[in-house]
């Protein structure tokens, strides 16, 4: 209906029939729900925008009931997992999961039922019986259901364990190396050595790991000179350039080295460590020493 001023509302109208006088009349009573057809129109308006964010979204969104049994799946879903939504609505979560994660999966839907919310990575197997890598939030709905976004991080878990590889690589190789090794942060204290020289000097990683120069393996007459030499070598730039050192080990014994440094670099190609590799050189001095005395 319309106002006199034009404005549009609603009622409800309930008709009942009368008797009056041998007389029958109809009497009609209007209810205003103008504001709950308002209501009604804005939350059809929020579901239709919310469908619509669903259906646009990147992640796979699926909906279960109790039993973890889907009733709802957004396009992403479907090909996520290769399924039409046909075909993943009534298919349950242990249907879609890695076998091997079966049992954390299940421990999850569990913990979400307890709690409401879980957060969590695992693997979901494909129509074609490839798997994807997933980070999964889901939280619990009404009528106890349940929605979850799962995000594909397959690439992400690939990079990772590259990364670890890699890094365990570059460890063997420090660790395995028959030369000596140090790394050192700028502010001079020691942040690896590696097994050689532990063997070298005598002094295990725990005695040296954080020790600022001058090192326990310097001698003394030569600490100050070094300590200067390596502030000037850092200020401009460590060349890879060997040089030799004198050395001290734990049990006082002294030997000679020869030292390459060099700078690492971490992010944004700014140096923040310094690596150096030593040879011991010290049977080579000895030779050269008698030469000299030989002549």
């Amino acid at each position: 209906f319309f106002k006199k001023n034009g404005e549009m509302f609603w009622v409800g109208i309930y008709v009942k029939p009368v008797s009056l006088e041998k007389n029958q009349y109809h009497i009609a009573n209007w209810v205003d729900i103008t504001e709950r057809k308002q209501a009604e129109e804005a939350l059809r308006r929020s579901e239709a925008n919310l469908k619509t964010y669903i259906d646009s979204s990147p992640d796979g969104i699926f909906v279960t009931d109790n039993l973890g049994v889907y009733q709802d799946v957004n396009p992403s879903a479907c090909k996520l997992l290769g399924y039409s939504k046909e075909e993943l609505i009534g298919m349950t979560t242990e249907q879609i999961t890695a076998p091997d994660d079966l049992a954390d999966a299940t421990q999850g839907f569990q913990e979400l039922q307890a709690k409401g919310q879980i957060k969590k990575d695992l693997r979901l197997r494909r129509r074609d019986g490839s798997l994807v890598q997933v980070n999964l939030e889901a939280v619990e709905l009404s009528n106890r259901r349940y929605i979850g976004y799962c995000r594909d991080i397959t690439d992400r878990k690939k990079a990772e364990e590259a990364l670890i590889e890699a890094n365990e690589f570059n460890r063997n190789i420090l660790e395995k190396s028959p030369y000596p090794i140090s790394i050192q942060n700028p502010d001079t204290s020691i942040e690896y050595i590696n097994p050689a020289l532990e063997r070298l000097t005598g002094f295990s990683f725990v005695e040296l790991i954080g020790k600022k120069a001058p090192y326990p393996y310097w001698p003394e007459d030569p600490q100050q000179e070094y300590i200067g030499l390596m502030k000037e070598k850092w200020a401009q730039g460590i060349d890879r350039a060997p040089g030799e050192a004198f050395m001290r080990k734990k049990s006082g014994e002294r030997f000679w080295v020869e030292v390459t440094a060099g700078e690492m670099t971490g992010k944004r190609n700014q140096s923040d460590h310094f690596i150096s590799v030593w040879v011991d050189i010290t049977e080579r001095k000895k030779a050269e020493e008698q030469l000299k005395t030989a002549y």
